[in-house]
């Protein structure tokens, strides 16, 4: 059980010190330039628009396979 305790206590100081060194490198990595935010130009924002539907969409039509018909 001791051990048990033990091996547990290490884990969590190893992961937090893991965790600390971490976020040391990634403040760095931001401080230095590296990740930057930069806006993006309307030329390469491409806008999607759905088409009107029309009245006769939402009619039950039916439905024939061409190819049994012949």
């Amino acid at each position: 059980m001791t051990a048990f305790l033990a091996l547990a206590g290490l884990s969590y100081v190893y992961l937090t010190l893991q965790l600390y060194d971490v976020g040391k490198r990634r403040k760095a990595v931001e401080n230095e330039g590296y990740l930057k935010m930069i806006p993006i130009s309307e030329a390469n924002i491409v806008r999607l628009t759905i088409p009107p539907r029309s009245p006769d969409e939402d009619t039950i039509q039916p439905v024939v396979n061409p190819s049994a018909a012949k």
